[in-house]
């Protein structure tokens, strides 16, 4: 099926006005792009937010490895460190959501 996609990053292109596009295509177009810049807004929040969640657990372990805190102290950090990593997994079940939501305006659209 052809479609108005870039062929560098595969978002939804918004032919110029007066190339023989309907108007509500071209308002499904303009939700598909809208659609496909929130995908990687959330990807990109959730992948550097997971990063750091790992940095900080490794540096959570490397500081309980050499202090030797009580054992709530422990589990405290751990479920502290844990949730940027829950963050990120939110963003990146989000992107993937606005992913489909993309495809489903650029189907529209036609």
């Amino acid at each position: 099926m052809v479609r108005f996609r870039c062929p560098a990053c595969g978002g939804p292109r918004i032919p110029a006005p007066g190339v023989g596009q309907r108007d509500d295509a071209f308002t499904h177009l303009k939700k598909a792009r809208s659609a496909n810049a929130s995908k990687l807004a959330w990807k990109t929040s959730g992948a550097v937010t997971a990063g750091f969640g790992v940095l900080g657990l490794l540096i959570i372990t490397g500081i309980f490895s050499i202090v030797s805190p009580p054992l709530t102290a422990v589990l405290a950090g751990y479920v502290l460190g844990l949730a940027p990593l829950a963050f990120g997994a939110l963003a990146w079940s989000k992107a993937k959501g606005r992913a489909s939501e993309t495809a489903k305006e650029l189907d529209e659209a036609w």
